[in-house]
């Protein structure tokens, strides 16, 4: 429990020094006078390589966005409902510490991804494909985890996902008293890195996922 709670302090000041990195390397390209807020949304596809600054502002973002606190809420309730990892009392205390759990493994596995992202130069934001047809787009997203495109063209291995998937792992591993071995920690490993590669795929079909929905509004409105 002292790990968890040490690296959700750690993610907490990862956070909130985000904003504050950022306000010193973000500056507009246009070189005006005024400062450009931290936001996640603005770094959806964006060009040029991410600064130490920009990539604390990321990740930062990442760790602090609402949605992320709700998944926490719900994969410890869901834990707790299905005692899995199994704790012996089931109570308040344990659901915190299932709770604390989740985000000390999501605090390691974005600390992973920027220092390895940063060192191998990777850039952690999503591009989409813009190709045709569900197999080269669903292979182009898959491909988008396992490697890493450089300016010139030339591809080479992706190490930051996969640093950041073993991260979680081996902190779920400190986190529980039970189901703590080596074998588990990489088995939830790969778990978050097979994650990683289903929100690749979502993400690439967002789009259309959300033409669809529209439209299937819109023709219900109309019956």
């Amino acid at each position: 429990m002292y790990v968890c709670c040490g690296l959700s302090v750690l993610a907490l000041s990862f956070g909130l020094a985000g904003p504050v990195m950022a306000q010193q390397d973000l500056t507009p390209t246009t070189h005006a006078s005024s400062k450009t807020p931290c936001n996640l949304w603005k770094f959806e596809n964006p060009l040029g390589e991410l600064t130490p600054g920009q990539r604390a502002c990321y990740y930062g973002a990442k760790l602090t966005r609402p949605s992320l606190l709700l998944r926490g809420a719900f994969v410890a309730g869901l834990g707790q409902w299905r005692n899995n990892p199994e704790i012996l009392n089931q109570d308040m205390d344990d659901f915190a510490h299932r709770f604390g759990v989740f985000y000390a493994r999501r605090s390691a596995q974005s600390g992973a991804e920027f220092l390895v992202g940063y060192l191998n130069h990777e850039d952690p934001r999503p591009h989409p494909s813009d190709l045709h047809g569900f197999w080269n787009r669903t292979r182009a997203a898959m491909l988008s985890v396992l490697e890493v495109t450089d300016p010139s063209g030339d591809t080479r291995p992706a190490f930051a996902p996969a640093a950041g998937a073993l991260a979680s792992g081996l902190v779920s591993v400190a986190g529980y008293r039970q189901h703590n071995s080596i074998q588990d920690g990489l088995m939830r490993s790969g778990f978050v890195y097979g994650g990683d590669i289903g929100t690749a795929i979502l993400r690439e079909f967002k789009p259309d996922l959300s033409n669809w929905a529209s439209r299937l509004r819109h023709k219900r409105k109309t019956d």
